[in-house]
């Protein structure tokens, strides 16, 4: 984050580094991790703190912090290109438009802990530590709690995740690579999308 502020000239990144690491204090603050989380905890997880207090590496900058909202609301991260003719030859042989593709889509009010956050992966397996985590629910959070994560660090078929796992005369074959993202619909207050993954041992997924 610091490289692209320094890059772009955009105060958003600063704002992001600052607002991660005062999550990672306020983690390290309820968790014992390890000497260095507790001090981190100890001393750097006030509201005004910023990384320009000890930071002074090349790619130090100093700018206004702005608030990336952008990222709020219903928002799909496009897949890739070159990862999507990567995920064609070597993952399983879908049709599906890279248009209509996504990586990661993140539902969110804003960047309040107490608030609703919500975070879909779109992609699965075609890489060397890929999970299969297409369609699936990979984080979900509100009033500071996590109450819905990633099952499985090493694991990555789908019965290791939020996920839906199909069988066919007992049988089970690989989630296919990519979800579609087939409507969204972005509302003040509310949201709704539909996804699918189709042609997965003979169901499409929706």
């Amino acid at each position: 984050l610091a490289k692209a502020a320094w890059y772009y000239k955009d105060g958003r990144y600063l704002w992001a580094r600052d607002w991660l690491k005062r999550r990672s204090a306020s983690v390290a603050d309820k968790v014992e991790y390890t000497p260095m989380a507790n001090h981190i905890a100890r001393d750097e997880s006030k509201t005004d703190f910023t990384y320009d207090g000890w930071y002074d590496g090349p790619y130090n900058i100093d700018l206004p912090r702005t608030p990336p909202d952008h990222l709020l609301g219903i928002k799909a991260m496009p897949m890739d290109e070159g990862l999507y003719r990567f995920a064609r030859k070597y993952g399983t042989p879908e049709t599906i438009p890279l248009g209509q593709t996504f990586d990661k889509m993140s539902w969110r009010r804003d960047f309040d802990p107490q608030d609703e956050y919500l975070l879909m992966g779109g992609f699965s397996g075609a890489l060397s530590h890929s999970h299969e985590d297409g369609n699936a629910l990979i984080r979900l959070t509100w009033k500071d709690r996590v109450w819905l994560a990633d099952m499985h660090y090493r694991r990555k078929r789908v019965d290791a995740h939020n996920s839906l796992l199909v069988l066919r005369d007992w049988k089970y074959k690989n989630i296919p690579t990519f979800t579609s993202l087939d409507a969204r619909v972005d509302f003040p207050t509310a949201g709704f999308t539909a996804t699918t993954v189709t042609g997965y041992n003979g169901v499409d997924w929706t």
